[in-house]
């Protein structure tokens, strides 16, 4: 399947309508892309990603994992991710209006750390409307699941495990939605860009990168 944009590291090129993503993403407020990052760029990524130093980290009340100790591919890709043609196509694609904003981090996780996150909707920050991961592992693992359910519910609407080097993931941060992200049980590390698309930030904090 053609990937609907390709990001390069000058550039984002527009490929196809967003009109069937925004039909799936009304059923399901979750969307999953592969092959949107280009060769060279995603190549440099895992480089980095791979030569990083990872630090420890504790999210209140909902569980641990390491981060990028300088947050150098963090704040790279979050550069990469803020550029006017991907972030109008989003906004018709999920309906989210308006995307003023970008920031994010590295993270990982690995099976002797026991690492995971519990159900949370990543609303303890004001002004976040969508939730995007872009996986950077280079070894397979097992584990290590991301769901997305209705609060309250047992049921997930979506479930992203296993992918490969470059995959996209969006979904809709909500009052009524929240996710997680299960223990590894073998191989790793899983490691993620964990950001998000904000609303227009009246002055752009630390980190945040705002439209171009």
């Amino acid at each position: 399947m053609t990937p609907p944009f390709c990001i390069d590291a000058m550039r984002t090129d527009i490929l196809s309508d967003p009109g069937p993503c925004r039909e799936a993403f009304d059923r399901c407020p979750a969307l999953l892309f592969e092959n949107v990052i280009a060769p060279d760029l995603l190549g440099m990524l895992m480089r980095m990603g791979s030569a990083a130093k990872f630090v420890p980290d504790v999210v209140d009340k909902v569980g641990t994992r390491e981060i990028e100790e300088t947050q150098a591919l963090g704040k790279l890709l979050s550069i990469v991710l803020a550029r006017a043609a991907l972030w109008e196509w989003l906004e018709k694609a999920t309906g989210v209006v308006p995307i003023g904003g970008v920031s994010g981090q590295v993270a990982q996780a690995r099976p002797d750390t026991r690492d995971s996150l519990d159900w949370h909707d990543d609303r303890h920050t004001a002004g976040r409307q969508l939730g995007v991961v872009i996986h950077l592992s280079d070894a397979s693992y097992g584990g290590g699941y991301f769901e997305l359910r209705r609060t309250g519910s047992h049921e997930p609407l979506a479930c992203f495990t296993g992918c490969g080097p470059g995959t996209m993931a969006i979904f809709a941060v909500r009052g009524d939605l929240e996710h997680r992200v299960t223990q590894l049980t073998s191989g790793g590390p899983r490691r993620v860009f964990a950001g998000w698309f904000l609303a227009e930030p009246e002055h752009p904090s630390h980190g945040v990168v705002p439209r171009p």
